[in-house]
C-alpha cells in the first residue's frame, strides 16, 4: 500500500473507525498495540526507558484531519518494520483537547520514556520544522527552529523529559511558517484537501525521525 492509500484509509472523520483503520494497518504490519483505556495506542518497547516516538491519531469534528495529524502517523507507520527495540510508538488520542492521551500514556508508564520525538503536522510544505523544547539531542538535523503552538511534545517536557516537535510548512522563516500550516488543520481554508500534502516529504521526515532517536540514545 502507499502513503496516499494508507493516508486515505486511516482518516475518517468518524473517531472509531478511524482508530480501527489504524488498528488495522498496525497490525497488518505484525504488530500488536496495546490500546489504553482512552484510546491511546501503544506499541511497546523491550527497553524499561525508551524513547517514545508520538503522533495524535484524534482529529476534531468534521474534519478528515489529513494534515492533522494523518502524514504523521503514514510517516510513522513506513517505519515500524526497522525502528530500534528501545523506540516505542505512541498513537495518542486526545491532543485535540489537552493532551489527554499523552498524559495518560505517561502516568501509566513505570518509568519515564528517555526522550520524547513528537510528530505533528507533517505533510504541509517543503521544509522541516522543529522545535526543540528542552532537549539537546537535535543538532544534527537541519530544520527551521522555534517555537510550535501546543502539541503532545509539551505533555512529555512538564514531567522532565527532553522533547522535541517536528512539522514541516514552506520557508525559512518560522512564524510565517505556522501560520500557513494552520489553513491546513481544524477545518481551516486548505483542510480535508489531499491535494495541498507534500508526500515526497515524508521520507525526509522519516529520516529526521531516525537521526533524532539515534541522537537521543547517544
Amino acid at each position: 500500500m502507499t502513503d496516499v492509500e494508507t493516508l486515505l484509509n486511516i482518516c475518517k472523520k468518524d473517531f472509531v473507525e478511524r482508530q480501527q483503520a489504524l488498528l488495522g494497518e498496525i497490525m497488518s504490519r505484525n504488530k500488536k498495540p496495546l490500546v489504553l483505556e482512552d484510546g491511546t495506542l501503544v506499541i511497546p518497547s523491550k527497553s524499561e526507558r525508551p524513547v517514545s516516538l508520538v503522533a495524535h491519531y484524534d482529529n476534531v469534528s468534521g474534519s478528515f484531519g489529513y494534515n492533522d495529524n494523518g502524514m504523521s502517523i503514514v510517516a510513522i507507520l513506513g517505519m515500524l518494520d526497522h525502528l530500534m527495540e528501545n523506540v516505542e510508538v505512541v498513537f495518542t488520542n486526545g491532543e485535540e483537547c489537552g493532551s489527554t492521551g499523552a498524559k495518560k500514556y505517561l502516568s501509566q508508564r513505570i518509568a519515564k520514556p528517555l526522550a520524547c520525538v513528537n510528530l505533528d503536522v507533517c505533510g504541509y510544505g517543503d521544509t522541516i520544522y522543529l522545535d526543540e523544547m528542552n532537549s539537546t539531542f537535535s543538532t544534527g538535523v537541519s530544520a527551521v527552529r522555534g517555537a510550535m503552538p501546543w502539541n503532545d511534545g509539551r505533555m512529555f517536557e512538564r514531567q522532565g523529559i527532553p522533547s522535541v516537535c517536528v512539522s514541516t510548512s514552506y520557508g525559512n522563516e518560522f512564524n510565517k511558517g505556522i501560520g500557513l500550516i494552520w489553513k491546513t488543520i481544524h477545518n481551516q481554508e486548505l483542510d480535508n484537501r489531499v491535494e495541498v500534502l507534500n508526500f515526497d516529504l515524508l521520507p525526509r521526515v522519516r529520516k529526521v525521525v531516525d537521526t533524532l532517536v539515534q541522537g537521543a540514545l547517544a
